[in-house]
């Protein structure tokens, strides 16, 4: 017997939709320069969910950019050395974005001033920040795992009632059916 999963259909649907809701109130609520979690929004206008079917199963799938991954489990430190480091060209962008100011000398020698970056400057600024990713590795924010540990409980009620309502359905159905091949056979 194969149930046809309406209803299953249905919660899958309302459970990646209540994800992604998650998922975008948690990359909301770390705006700033600490995070950069939403620095242009690129990550948070790209996450999504499909719900696929596999001969009478459903799988739900949510994903986002090539980077949402790593910026929700984090990255581990390289495990040997590179040559160059490919996050330099990014991570100077995003220090020009948000116009880093460093800490040091100021204009009148105080210690403690901050100034502008010049662009050799923001180059190297880019390539320590790289390098320490690349050897130390960073924690990820947890922003899709989190959203998924909050909607797991409304996921799983949600899911089996569906899924005992295409049963029942089906049943009735096949009840049905055995109750016109009996009068046909009368």
């Amino acid at each position: 017997m194969s149930v046809k999963g309406k209803n299953l259909r249905k919660a899958l649907d309302d459970v990646g939709n209540r994800i992604l809701l998650e998922a975008r109130i948690n990359i909301d609520k770390t705006k700033g320069l600490k995070s950069g979690q939403n620095d242009t929004g690129r990550m948070r206008k790209s996450l999504f969910f499909d719900i696929k079917e596999f001969n009478d199963r459903f799988l739900l799938r949510v994903g986002g950019n090539e980077y949402s991954e790593i910026i929700d489990e984090g990255r581990p430190p390289s495990r040997r050395r590179q040559s160059g480091y490919p996050l330099v060209t990014s991570i100077r962008r995003w220090i020009v974005r948000n116009r880093m100011r460093l800490q040091g000398r100021g204009l009148r020698g105080r210690r403690g001033d901050f100034t502008s970056i010049k662009n050799h400057e923001v180059k190297s600024l880019a390539y320590i920040i790289s390098r320490k990713i690349s050897n130390e590795g960073f924690r990820g924010s947890g922003f899709l795992t989190n959203a998924f540990k909050k909607v797991s409980d409304y996921a799983d009620s949600r899911i089996i009632d569906a899924y005992s309502m295409d049963l029942e359905q089906e049943v009735d159905a096949m009840f049905a059916d055995i109750k016109q091949l009996k009068r046909n056979f009368k």
